[in-house]
């Protein structure tokens, strides 16, 4: 049985993030006990996420259902949901794969105020007054919340690491 190209187009990324999910809880679940919280509370939820995006693109009643009730269609019923050029799917593929260079690399103190700022300048069109707050208010409320709050160190970075 051969299943439609339309078919691949949704369901294939859907899979990949779901084993990109079960990898990265893999590798959260080797950890120690204590710093391996977080990263094996967001394997499980990017795990969640992905079996709902997963169902999204069967051919079920579950999957029609939560399709519609996951899309927002109802918010923005008047935008065109046309094929977009192959371009424009690279962009946002690279966009994510240099904040994760960037996180790596750099930490997250360093990478989201970087990636926000860019990305809210180039795709976004917004000033950078705009930019930089937002840069900014994101950066400091991560550390509030996991520094401050949950005295968790956060990721610093292969060029930080002490």
């Amino acid at each position: 049985m051969q299943l439609p190209a339309s078919f691949w187009k949704g369901m294939a990324p859907a899979l990949a993030f779901l084993g990109i999910s079960i990898g990265f809880l893999a590798w959260a679940g080797t950890y120690d006990p204590s710093p391996r919280a977080v990263p094996v509370l967001v394997g499980w939820l990017a795990l969640a996420l992905a079996a709902l995006d997963v169902l999204t693109h069967t051919d079920t009643r579950w999957g029609h259902l939560l399709a519609q009730l996951l899309s927002g269609r109802a918010l923005d019923a008047g935008v065109d949901e046309g094929d977009h050029p192959v371009g424009r799917q690279a962009a946002a593929i690279l966009w994510m794969v240099g904040f994760v260079a960037g996180v790596i690399v750099l930490g997250f103190f360093v990478a989201i105020p970087i990636y926000v700022l860019a990305f809210m300048m180039v795709q976004g069109r917004k000033p950078v007054r705009q930019s930089a707050l937002a840069a900014a208010a994101i950066t400091g409320l991560m550390w509030v919340v996991f520094e401050w709050l949950l005295r968790y160190e956060v990721y610093r970075g292969l060029l930080f690491e002490t």
